[in-house]
């Protein structure tokens, strides 16, 4: 659905890159939009109600990102500066925040499970503003990519990626995590740091969308393959 709004605002972009592959596919992405919102919808009602309300505000903040309703047809995302704070926020509560609850882990373990999503995703997606920041222009919304430059924003992407380190470190020090995934997890960090900022480099959706992306799996798998041996 971001898609498919988004491109309303990037009609000069029409023949480059990614932006001509969704105006291109944009039928398709619409039924990717409908199966997405009934998978959805059918995970929803299989989770317990207490996880109700932090999936509305998730949902409602999305909805907000994505749909031009706020005033002059604005949405959440073309308002300055919060843009990539949403989006951790929201992914942090999704990937984290909410499953925390639901093995009704302790106060402690879900603030620093939180926190340490949090950062990570900031990590991840500094690149992506930078990536961004000239439509982000043309649409008169300044983002920290227009605040720092491209060398001092990589810089500020490593140091929240460190700052997860330093958290991953806290939740082994307090028995919430075991060693081995913990050491894993900051090897992992280690190489993510390089790929964030050779991102200064590359302009390639495969890079962004497959690499940067790909980090919240890599990351999954090696813990899940490196604790089988």
């Amino acid at each position: 659905m971001h898609r498919i709004i988004g491109i309303q605002k990037t009609y000069d972009l029409e023949k480059k890159g990614r932006y001509h592959i969704v105006y291109q596919y944009k039928h398709h992405i619409r039924i990717y939009t409908l199966a997405g919102f009934i998978g959805s919808l059918y995970f929803f009602f299989q989770l317990p109600y207490k996880m109700y309300p932090y999936l509305f505000l998730t949902a409602l903040v999305s909805l907000l990102y994505t749909m031009p309703i706020l005033g002059k047809n604005r949405r959440l995302r073309d308002f300055n500066y919060i843009k990539l704070f949403l989006i951790a926020l929201v992914w942090s509560i999704t990937t984290a925040f909410i499953p925390s609850l639901l093995l009704d882990l302790s106060p402690l373990s879900i603030a620093l499970i939180s926190l340490e999503r949090f950062f990570f995703f900031i990590a991840i997606t500094i690149p992506f503003d930078l990536r961004d920041a000239v439509i982000d222009e043309q649409i008169q919304v300044k983002t920290l990519a227009h605040v720092f430059d491209k060398t001092n924003n990589l810089r500020l992407a490593i140091l929240s990626l460190f700052v997860s380190v330093i958290l991953l470190i806290g939740l082994y020090s307090n028995g919430i995590i075991a060693f081995s995934s913990m050491l894993l997890l900051v090897i992992s960090y280690s190489i993510f740091a390089l790929v964030i900022y050779q991102s200064k480099n590359i302009d390639t959706d495969y890079y962004y969308t497959g690499l940067l992306d790909g980090t919240m799996i890599i990351s999954y798998l090696s813990v899940l393959v490196g604790n089988s041996f």
